[in-house]
């Protein structure tokens, strides 16, 4: 699955919808024009001309995000039409960390690299690296990897319980990496 496909799902909830208008995102300089028509899309979505016209004047107001690097398409692993990155996602209670967190995948595609020039993210070993988001009291992960031809797959995620890295799905995303990587 798609990251719009699925950000395009998740804006159908209003209240949802509703966290996503509210959040500008974790902005750095950039190019307008290109940040811009890169949200067009996912902005034609909002129901009312005055909708689309606050929250492009929200995104301007704060220069959009860094566009000099290359887009980077993101990917959620998939075997046997499972997709442990959605199932994740889909299990989060709390809405507004939910939104927060697909904020955060949406800028990953952004910034590629140059996402871990933020607290956002930071490699963990061999080839995998770990997206954070926090609200409240919530941390959640989300590992990644990238791939040649500007991609990065999602493979997993969970909520963070304590300061140590859990294991068990470190080694399921190196898993995940393994097999995509045979394919």
């Amino acid at each position: 699955m798609e990251l719009e496909v699925y950000i395009k799902n998740c804006l159908k909830n209003p209240e949802f919808k509703k966290y996503w208008l509210e959040d500008d995102l974790p902005l750095i300089e950039s190019d307008t024009q290109t940040f811009i028509d890169t949200y067009k899309e996912l902005l034609d979505l909002f129901e009312s001309e005055e909708e689309y016209k606050n929250k492009l004047d929200s995104l301007l107001a704060n220069k959009g995000i860094k566009s000099n690097s290359v887009k980077m398409s993101i990917e959620f692993y998939e075997k046997d039409n499972v997709c442990p990155v959605v199932d994740f996602l889909d299990s989060i209670q709390d809405l507004k960390l939910k939104e927060k967190t697909v904020k955060n995948i949406y800028n990953l595609s952004e910034l590629g690299l140059d996402i871990n020039k933020t607290k956002n993210s930071s490699y963990v070993d061999d080839g995998i690296y770990e997206l954070r988001t926090i609200h409240s009291n919530n941390i959640d992960r989300i590992f990644y990897f990238f791939i040649v031809g500007n991609k990065i797959i999602l493979t997993n995620g969970y909520i963070k319980k304590t300061e140590k890295l859990d294991r068990a799905e470190f080694k399921k995303a190196k898993q995940y990496r393994d097999e995509y990587s045979r394919r």
